[in-house]
């Protein structure tokens, strides 16, 4: 049955999607800039063969260690009008108010968790997956950060700003 989570549930509902998946997790945020410890569990879930789609939607300020450490092992979709945040796995979905840095972690949020396999829950899943997958269709794959206007933060103390040519859908 749905469940209500406040910020520590988010936290923990995220992590269990990641690292309990068998074949595939998404991540849908509109900030490309994810938390050490969930970057590590998503690279864990590739070490255990499951597949990682991450769907972001704003291309500045893209989080320079986010992509180091993920762009081998993840792909990437940009769709520019994104604002919503869901994540899931082939099982279990959040949808939220939090994003996956770690500033998000310390705000008041929340979200609700559903299980495909629950009865109860198994329609508005599904109808929630449909519109993930609509967006991800409709979204562009990012095979090189290149593609776009980036500026990235390399870390709080050195700011380098890198300004490539914009995307272009002829790759």
């Amino acid at each position: 049955m749905a469940e209500f989570l406040t910020t520590k549930g988010v936290i923990s509902a995220i992590d269990d999607i990641i690292k309990y998946a068998k074949k595939e997790v998404f991540i849908i945020s509109p900030f490309l800039k994810i938390s050490k410890m969930y970057r590590e569990r998503l690279k864990a879930a590739v070490q255990r063969g499951v597949e990682v789609s991450i769907l972001f939607g704003k291309s500045k300020n893209l989080d320079a260690e986010t992509i180091h450490d993920l762009k081998d092992c993840a792909s990437f979709y940009y769709y520019e009008d994104l604002h919503g945040k869901c994540y899931y796995n082939e099982e279990e979905m959040v949808v939220t108010s939090m994003n996956m840095y770690e500033a998000s972690e310390k705000n008041r949020e929340f979200g609700i968790r559903l299980t495909k396999s629950d009865t109860k829950d198994n329609k508005i899943y599904e109808k929630c997956e449909m519109e993930c997958s609509e967006i991800f269709s409709l979204s562009d794959p990012i095979k090189h950060f290149d593609q776009l206007q980036v500026s990235f933060s390399v870390n709080t103390s050195e700011k380098k700003e890198i300004h490539n040519k914009p995307h272009n859908s002829g790759y």
